[in-house]
């Protein structure tokens, strides 16, 4: 066993860098696994990234499902697109006059059905709600008409989190922030984790959000969009108007300093309500948002999926912890 361990380090040590002629050291030029996995995942998915052209507007888009005859595809509400007059260009070249399905101008997404005679290959979904501080993505973009190719960029979740897309809108997006670069023919391209599960649509920036950074609807989000569109023609939700935290992702020791008792590990910390909003008046900054009518909420993701049940001018019970206590307020969705 000793020998073998001697000759295994001697084998390792002779495998790392070595000095050429010159005396100057080579840092592990050999392409590395990590390296491999990038380059693959962005030419897997490169065929379901498209580039849509309206008027003077050039954007991406994310084949987000298909069937026999069309591709249904996501991109980004742009003022330029007008509906149903924009085109299609798949990452083969092949062109298609696109229809458009719906439009939620509470996330700015746009649904577009185009027909097809070729096979198109949907993008895999993610669980957005799984993505960490620091873990890494790729963004890419359609086919620039400059270049002939798309672009691609490396980053980091920078924080995952709700904004509004619009100052009109009180609906709280999905919103992944990202030190991946993205110009504006990047949006409505696609956010990849490593291992090439869309987790969300590059968007413009939203309201409140960084200059430096990049933005996009969280996947989760538009899961919901498009089952709403597919069913109604239209997106239907009720809106509180208030942003918040998911208790479960909280750390002890913020718990401590704001506190919350640790033995509560669900909920939905409020930490903004919008004036003249839903929320306004009935639901306070540091309240714990615990359940909706009769049905829980547990985290974000849950609240989210609640409110899309409900509609504009439903009534319905909102139920907090509040100073530790528990409270039950009447409000009317918008």
């Amino acid at each position: 066993m000793l020998v073998w361990n001697i000759w295994l380090t001697a084998r390792l040590l002779d495998n790392k860098a070595q000095p050429e002629e010159t005396g100057s050291d080579i840092i592990d030029s050999r392409v590395t696994n990590y390296t491999t996995e990038l380059t693959e995942t962005v030419s897997r998915w490169r065929g379901s990234v498209v580039s849509i052209v309206s008027g003077n507007s050039w954007l991406s888009g994310v084949i987000f499902a298909a069937d026999n005859e069309r591709a249904l595809i996501f991109t980004i509400a742009d003022e330029g697109l007008a509906a149903n007059a924009c085109t299609v260009i798949f990452d083969s070249g092949s062109q298609a006059e696109a229809e458009v399905l719906g439009m939620d101008a509470g996330t700015g997404l746009l649904l577009l059905s185009v027909p097809v005679s070729f096979e198109v290959t949907p993008f895999t979904a993610g669980n957005s709600t799984l993505l960490k501080q620091g873990e890494y993505i790729i963004a890419m973009s359609g086919r620039r008409p400059s270049a002939g190719t798309g672009s691609v960029s490396f980053g980091v979740v920078s924080e995952p989190g709700q904004r509004r897309v619009s100052v009109l809108s009180s609906w709280n997006a999905n919103i992944i922030e990202t030190d991946a670069s993205a110009s504006q023919d990047c949006y409505g391209g696609p956010l990849m984790n490593i291992g090439g599960e869309l987790v969300g649509m590059l968007i413009s920036r939203p309201v409140g959000a960084i200059d430096r950074m990049s933005y996009a609807i969280s996947v989760n989000e538009m899961k919901l969009v498009y089952s709403e569109i597919m069913e109604n023609g239209s997106v239907v939700r009720g809106s509180l108007g208030l942003s918040g935290r998911s208790v479960s992702d909280m750390r002890n020791y913020e718990k401590n300093t704001l506190g919350i008792p640790l033995d509560i590990v669900s909920g939905v910390l409020v930490e903004m309500v919008y004036s003249d909003s839903a929320a306004d008046d009935a639901v306070k900054t540091g309240d714990i948002l615990t359940a909706i009518g009769e049905e829980p909420v547990t985290d974000l993701d849950s609240l989210r999926k609640i409110l899309y049940a409900h509609a504009p001018g439903d009534e319905t019970e909102v139920k907090l912890i509040r100073d530790g206590e528990e409270v039950t307020e009447r409000v009317t969705l918008q």
